[in-house]
Protein backbone atom coordinates (compact mmCIF):
# COMPACT_ATOMS: atom_id res chain seq x y z
CA UNK A 1 0.00 0.00 0.00
CA UNK A 2 1.30 3.34 -1.22
CA UNK A 3 2.47 5.95 1.54
CA UNK A 4 -0.03 8.07 2.76
CA UNK A 5 0.23 11.35 1.93
CA UNK A 6 0.45 13.81 4.62
CA UNK A 7 -2.58 16.77 4.05
CA UNK A 8 -0.62 20.14 4.19
CA UNK A 9 -1.03 21.19 7.66
CA UNK A 10 -0.41 25.15 7.40
CA UNK A 11 -0.26 25.51 11.50
CA UNK A 12 2.75 23.23 11.60
CA UNK A 13 4.25 23.77 8.81
CA UNK A 14 6.11 27.35 10.46
CA UNK A 15 6.51 26.94 13.81
CA UNK A 16 6.01 29.89 16.10
CA UNK A 17 9.74 31.68 17.59
CA UNK A 18 9.55 32.98 20.67
CA UNK A 19 10.35 36.65 20.70
CA UNK A 20 13.49 37.38 22.38
CA UNK A 21 14.40 40.97 23.64
CA UNK A 22 17.74 41.78 23.41
CA UNK A 23 20.22 42.40 26.17
CA UNK A 24 21.41 45.99 24.76
CA UNK A 25 17.66 46.93 25.55
CA UNK A 26 17.76 46.04 29.34
CA UNK A 27 21.48 47.94 29.67
CA UNK A 28 20.18 52.10 29.16
CA UNK A 29 17.22 50.89 31.37
CA UNK A 30 19.76 49.65 33.94
CA UNK A 31 21.63 53.42 33.86
CA UNK A 32 18.30 55.35 34.05
CA UNK A 33 17.67 53.95 36.86
CA UNK A 34 20.81 54.19 38.71
CA UNK A 35 20.80 57.88 37.73
CA UNK A 36 17.58 58.45 39.15
CA UNK A 37 17.87 56.99 42.10
CA UNK A 38 21.90 58.56 42.96
CA UNK A 39 19.61 62.31 41.83
CA UNK A 40 17.08 61.22 44.86
CA UNK A 41 19.95 60.03 47.20
CA UNK A 42 21.93 63.73 45.95
CA UNK A 43 19.05 65.83 46.93
CA UNK A 44 18.26 63.73 50.18
CA UNK A 45 22.10 63.88 51.16
CA UNK A 46 21.85 68.08 50.41
CA UNK A 47 18.88 67.96 52.60
CA UNK A 48 20.36 66.39 55.06
CA UNK A 49 23.68 68.81 55.27
CA UNK A 50 21.33 71.37 55.52
CA UNK A 51 19.88 70.26 58.94
CA UNK A 52 23.20 69.34 59.86
CA UNK A 53 22.70 65.81 59.99
CA UNK A 54 25.00 64.61 57.18
CA UNK A 55 28.49 65.86 56.52
CA UNK A 56 30.13 67.52 53.49
CA UNK A 57 32.88 64.89 52.64
CA UNK A 58 28.95 62.46 52.65
CA UNK A 59 27.47 65.19 50.18
CA UNK A 60 30.56 65.62 47.77
CA UNK A 61 30.84 61.58 47.38
CA UNK A 62 27.52 61.39 46.31
CA UNK A 63 27.25 64.32 44.03
CA UNK A 64 30.19 62.58 42.76
CA UNK A 65 29.04 59.51 41.62
CA UNK A 66 25.93 61.09 40.43
CA UNK A 67 28.04 63.10 38.17
CA UNK A 68 29.87 59.88 36.76
CA UNK A 69 26.90 58.29 35.85
CA UNK A 70 25.59 61.48 34.47
CA UNK A 71 29.13 62.08 32.36
CA UNK A 72 28.61 58.27 30.77
CA UNK A 73 25.07 58.83 29.90
CA UNK A 74 26.44 61.46 27.20
CA UNK A 75 27.98 57.91 25.65
CA UNK A 76 25.27 55.76 26.54
CA UNK A 77 22.11 57.22 26.00
CA UNK A 78 20.81 56.88 22.47
CA UNK A 79 17.34 59.05 22.22
CA UNK A 80 17.95 62.92 22.97
CA UNK A 81 13.80 62.32 23.75
CA UNK A 82 14.45 59.99 26.28
CA UNK A 83 17.45 61.51 27.84
CA UNK A 84 15.45 65.01 28.16
CA UNK A 85 12.85 62.88 29.67
CA UNK A 86 15.12 61.09 31.85
CA UNK A 87 16.69 64.71 33.10
CA UNK A 88 13.50 65.98 34.00
CA UNK A 89 12.98 62.49 36.04
CA UNK A 90 16.22 63.15 37.98
CA UNK A 91 15.50 66.63 39.01
CA UNK A 92 11.89 65.78 40.17
CA UNK A 93 13.53 63.19 42.14
CA UNK A 94 16.35 65.03 44.05
CA UNK A 95 13.93 68.15 44.73
CA UNK A 96 11.63 65.64 46.36
CA UNK A 97 13.00 66.38 50.01
CA UNK A 98 12.07 69.90 49.32
CA UNK A 99 8.73 69.65 48.70
CA UNK A 100 7.73 71.89 51.33
CA UNK A 101 9.66 74.36 49.68
CA UNK A 102 7.69 77.38 47.85
CA UNK A 103 6.62 76.64 44.28
CA UNK A 104 8.34 79.68 43.14
CA UNK A 105 12.17 78.12 44.47
CA UNK A 106 11.74 74.43 43.39
CA UNK A 107 10.76 75.83 40.12
CA UNK A 108 14.05 78.05 39.80
CA UNK A 109 15.93 75.49 40.85
CA UNK A 110 14.70 72.98 38.66
CA UNK A 111 15.17 75.07 36.01
CA UNK A 112 18.50 75.72 36.79
CA UNK A 113 19.06 71.90 36.86
CA UNK A 114 17.40 70.90 33.52
CA UNK A 115 18.71 73.91 31.30
CA UNK A 116 22.25 73.42 32.20
CA UNK A 117 22.66 69.96 32.29
CA UNK A 118 20.76 69.64 28.95
CA UNK A 119 23.07 72.04 27.58
CA UNK A 120 26.21 70.29 28.34
CA UNK A 121 24.69 67.07 27.30
CA UNK A 122 24.13 68.68 23.63
CA UNK A 123 27.34 69.92 23.74
CA UNK A 124 28.57 66.43 24.44
CA UNK A 125 26.80 64.83 22.00
CA UNK A 126 27.44 67.12 19.45
CA UNK A 127 31.05 65.98 19.65
CA UNK A 128 30.45 62.60 19.46
CA UNK A 129 28.26 63.19 16.44
CA UNK A 130 30.71 65.30 14.32
CA UNK A 131 34.46 63.36 15.20
CA UNK A 132 35.35 60.31 13.53
CA UNK A 133 36.52 58.54 16.60
CA UNK A 134 35.04 58.58 20.54
CA UNK A 135 37.32 61.25 22.07
CA UNK A 136 35.50 60.65 25.64
CA UNK A 137 37.15 63.47 27.55
CA UNK A 138 35.92 66.32 24.99
CA UNK A 139 32.78 64.48 25.54
CA UNK A 140 32.39 64.28 28.62
CA UNK A 141 33.94 67.33 29.99
CA UNK A 142 31.11 70.47 28.70
CA UNK A 143 28.31 67.77 30.70
CA UNK A 144 30.42 67.86 33.86
CA UNK A 145 31.19 71.27 34.07
CA UNK A 146 27.71 72.45 32.89
CA UNK A 147 26.27 69.77 35.37
CA UNK A 148 28.69 71.45 38.51
CA UNK A 149 27.42 75.17 37.81
CA UNK A 150 23.84 73.95 37.71
CA UNK A 151 24.23 71.91 41.23
CA UNK A 152 25.84 74.90 42.66
CA UNK A 153 23.15 77.58 41.48
CA UNK A 154 20.47 75.36 41.96
CA UNK A 155 21.56 74.36 45.97
CA UNK A 156 22.19 78.09 46.63
CA UNK A 157 18.47 78.72 45.40
CA UNK A 158 17.33 75.41 47.39
CA UNK A 159 19.46 77.44 50.88
CA UNK A 160 17.77 80.62 50.07
CA UNK A 161 14.81 79.82 53.08
CA UNK A 162 17.09 78.57 55.34
CA UNK A 163 18.32 81.90 55.76
CA UNK A 164 17.91 83.54 58.76
CA UNK A 165 20.29 85.60 61.59
CA UNK A 166 21.73 82.24 62.87
CA UNK A 167 21.63 80.34 59.91
CA UNK A 168 22.82 83.43 57.52
CA UNK A 169 26.07 82.02 56.14
CA UNK A 170 27.00 78.66 57.75
CA UNK A 171 24.88 76.76 60.16
CA UNK A 172 26.96 76.76 63.59
CA UNK A 173 27.63 72.70 63.43
CA UNK A 174 29.22 73.21 59.51
CA UNK A 175 31.23 76.38 60.86
CA UNK A 176 32.62 74.42 64.00
CA UNK A 177 33.90 71.65 61.67
CA UNK A 178 35.84 74.94 59.62
CA UNK A 179 36.79 76.17 62.43
CA UNK A 180 38.78 73.51 63.57
CA UNK A 181 40.45 72.82 60.77
CA UNK A 182 41.28 76.17 59.94
CA UNK A 183 42.85 76.52 63.64
CA UNK A 184 44.96 73.37 63.04
CA UNK A 185 46.09 74.80 60.15
CA UNK A 186 47.04 78.17 61.65
CA UNK A 187 48.55 76.43 64.83
CA UNK A 188 51.67 75.29 62.57
CA UNK A 189 52.31 79.16 62.18
CA UNK A 190 51.27 80.31 65.54
CA UNK A 191 51.93 77.17 67.96
CA UNK A 192 51.71 80.12 70.96
CA UNK A 193 48.09 80.52 70.78
CA UNK A 194 45.46 78.30 71.70
CA UNK A 195 42.38 78.75 69.21
CA UNK A 196 40.61 75.45 70.92
CA UNK A 197 40.07 77.84 74.01
CA UNK A 198 38.04 80.08 75.61
CA UNK A 199 38.32 83.39 74.72
CA UNK A 200 40.39 84.91 77.25
CA UNK A 201 42.83 82.20 77.34
CA UNK A 202 43.24 83.38 73.63
CA UNK A 203 43.16 86.36 74.50
CA UNK A 204 46.16 85.69 76.86
CA UNK A 205 48.39 83.87 74.08
CA UNK A 206 47.85 86.52 71.43
CA UNK A 207 49.04 89.62 74.12
CA UNK A 208 51.69 87.32 75.05
CA UNK A 209 53.12 86.99 71.63
CA UNK A 210 52.86 90.40 71.44
CA UNK A 211 54.84 91.44 74.10
CA UNK A 212 57.35 89.16 73.68
CA UNK A 213 59.46 91.43 71.69
CA UNK A 214 58.93 94.51 73.81
CA UNK A 215 62.23 95.41 75.97
CA UNK A 216 60.43 96.54 79.11
CA UNK A 217 58.21 93.97 79.27
CA UNK A 218 60.96 91.57 79.32
CA UNK A 219 62.70 93.31 82.10
CA UNK A 220 59.95 92.85 84.37
CA UNK A 221 59.74 89.70 86.69
CA UNK A 222 57.36 86.88 86.00
CA UNK A 223 54.34 87.39 88.28
CA UNK A 224 54.63 91.29 87.70
CA UNK A 225 54.55 90.14 83.61
CA UNK A 226 50.98 88.21 84.57
CA UNK A 227 49.47 91.90 85.09
CA UNK A 228 50.87 93.21 81.63
CA UNK A 229 49.33 89.99 80.32
CA UNK A 230 45.87 90.47 81.28
CA UNK A 231 45.16 94.37 80.69
CA UNK A 232 46.55 93.91 76.74
CA UNK A 233 43.86 90.90 77.12
CA UNK A 234 41.44 92.71 78.44
CA UNK A 235 42.39 95.37 75.40
CA UNK A 236 41.71 92.99 72.52
CA UNK A 237 38.70 92.10 74.37
CA UNK A 238 37.57 94.78 74.00
CA UNK A 239 38.18 95.85 70.84
CA UNK A 240 36.20 92.62 69.75
CA UNK A 241 33.22 93.31 72.29
CA UNK A 242 33.08 96.41 69.67
CA UNK A 243 33.35 94.98 67.01
CA UNK A 244 30.69 92.68 67.55
CA UNK A 245 28.23 94.80 69.43
CA UNK A 246 27.81 92.76 72.58
CA UNK A 247 29.59 91.34 75.39
CA UNK A 248 31.65 88.61 75.05
CA UNK A 249 31.90 86.39 78.31
CA UNK A 250 36.01 85.57 79.00
CA UNK A 251 34.60 81.64 79.07
CA UNK A 252 33.19 81.34 76.28
CA UNK A 253 34.95 78.99 73.10
CA UNK A 254 36.96 81.26 70.71
CA UNK A 255 34.72 79.32 67.84
CA UNK A 256 31.54 80.43 69.53
CA UNK A 257 33.06 84.14 69.38
CA UNK A 258 33.76 83.74 65.48
CA UNK A 259 30.73 82.57 65.02
CA UNK A 260 29.04 85.89 66.61
CA UNK A 261 31.34 88.06 65.36
CA UNK A 262 30.55 86.62 61.53
CA UNK A 263 27.01 87.06 61.82
CA UNK A 264 26.67 90.20 63.36
CA UNK A 265 28.76 91.38 60.61
CA UNK A 266 26.72 89.79 57.90
CA UNK A 267 23.30 91.17 59.88
CA UNK A 268 24.54 94.69 59.60
CA UNK A 269 25.08 93.96 56.12
CA UNK A 270 21.52 92.16 55.10
CA UNK A 271 19.59 94.77 57.00
CA UNK A 272 21.52 97.64 55.51
CA UNK A 273 21.47 96.63 51.78
CA UNK A 274 18.48 93.59 51.85
CA UNK A 275 17.90 91.98 48.59
CA UNK A 276 20.84 93.03 47.24
CA UNK A 277 23.07 91.48 50.63
CA UNK A 278 20.99 88.28 49.18
CA UNK A 279 22.08 88.71 45.69
CA UNK A 280 25.93 89.98 46.55
CA UNK A 281 26.04 86.85 48.76
CA UNK A 282 24.76 84.29 45.95
CA UNK A 283 27.40 85.41 43.79
CA UNK A 284 30.47 85.68 46.01
CA UNK A 285 29.31 82.20 47.37
CA UNK A 286 28.85 80.38 43.64
CA UNK A 287 31.60 82.22 42.40
CA UNK A 288 34.07 80.12 45.47
CA UNK A 289 32.39 77.35 45.30
CA UNK A 290 32.14 77.17 41.48
CA UNK A 291 36.23 77.51 42.00
CA UNK A 292 36.61 74.02 43.59
CA UNK A 293 34.32 72.38 41.16
CA UNK A 294 37.34 72.89 38.58
CA UNK A 295 38.69 69.72 40.81
CA UNK A 296 35.35 68.21 41.70
CA UNK A 297 34.79 67.89 37.63
CA UNK A 298 38.44 67.08 37.09
CA UNK A 299 38.28 63.78 39.38
CA UNK A 300 35.19 62.70 38.54
CA UNK A 301 35.95 63.21 34.70
CA UNK A 302 38.82 60.81 35.34
CA UNK A 303 36.30 58.32 37.84
CA UNK A 304 34.31 58.54 34.78
CA UNK A 305 36.78 57.59 32.45
CA UNK A 306 37.61 54.52 34.34
CA UNK A 307 34.42 52.83 34.53
CA UNK A 308 34.50 53.24 30.61
CA UNK A 309 37.20 51.37 30.34
CA UNK A 310 36.11 48.81 32.64
CA UNK A 311 32.84 48.67 31.06
CA UNK A 312 34.68 48.37 27.55
CA UNK A 313 37.30 45.50 28.60
CA UNK A 314 34.41 43.31 30.11
CA UNK A 315 32.20 43.58 27.42
CA UNK A 316 28.94 45.44 28.52
CA UNK A 317 29.34 47.94 25.89
CA UNK A 318 31.72 47.99 22.58
CA UNK A 319 33.08 50.53 20.19
CA UNK A 320 31.50 49.90 16.61
CA UNK A 321 31.90 52.03 13.39
CA UNK A 322 29.27 53.14 11.03
CA UNK A 323 29.61 53.33 7.60
CA UNK A 324 30.35 56.89 7.57
CA UNK A 325 33.75 55.39 9.87
CA UNK A 326 31.78 56.54 12.79
CA UNK A 327 32.52 55.33 16.08
CA UNK A 328 29.76 54.63 18.67
CA UNK A 329 28.90 53.02 21.60
CA UNK A 330 26.74 49.75 21.31
CA UNK A 331 25.06 47.60 24.36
Amino acid sequence: MADKIQSPNLISQVKPEALVRQPGVYKPIIFDALSVCLAYVSGWAYSGYLSGSISVAILVGVLGLFAVLSALQVFFAKSLTRRFGILILETVVMLFPFYQYDLRILGAAAGVMIVWRFWGEMIGRGELENGLEIKFFKAANPALKKLTTAIVAAFLILYLPQLSRENIFISKINFQNFFDWTAGAVKNFYPEINFNSSFNKMAEDIARLELQGNIAFNSLSPQNREPVVKQVAAQIAEGLEKSIGQKISPDESVSKVFYDFLIETLTRWKDRLQNWFLFGWAIAVFAVIRGFGFIFYRLVGLVAFLLYQILLSFGFIYVGAESRTHEVIGF
